[in-house]
């Protein structure tokens, strides 16, 4: 198989499978927490969509933007890191005791910081 018939076949097939994912009912919840499904992880298959996705991928997930951004990724990781630590030395009976930890609570924390 030539590199031009893999090409013609991964775009046939990830565009396909692109339109069916972009293409989700619209719903009230998407309207009132995507602006109106203006947001890009809400709004419906079309030419909105298709530019935002390409903004998102060049200027967001550009090779520089990721490094340029890197120490961002690995403060917030630490931090998360010395939480834990903090949480289990605080309620963990120098360590003879297992922590229960909220993880959904920890991580919607994480998401809205």
């Amino acid at each position: 198989m030539d590199q031009s018939s893999v090409y013609s076949s991964t775009t046939s097939y990830l565009g396909t499978n692109l339109r069916v994912l972009a293409s989700r009912p619209s719903s009230v919840a998407m309207e009132a927490m995507g602006y109106n499904c203006a947001m890009f992880g809400m709004a419906p298959y079309g030419s909105y969509w298709r530019e935002v996705r390409k903004i998102a991928i060049v200027e967001l997930l550009s090779v520089q933007r990721l490094e340029l951004l890197k120490h961002v990724r690995i403060s917030e990781i630490n931090t998360c890191i010395k939480e834990l630590y903090q949480a289990w030395t605080a309620n963990s009976n120098n360590g003879k005791t297992p922590l229960s930890m909220d993880m959904q609570g920890w991580f919607r924390a994480g998401i809205l910081d």
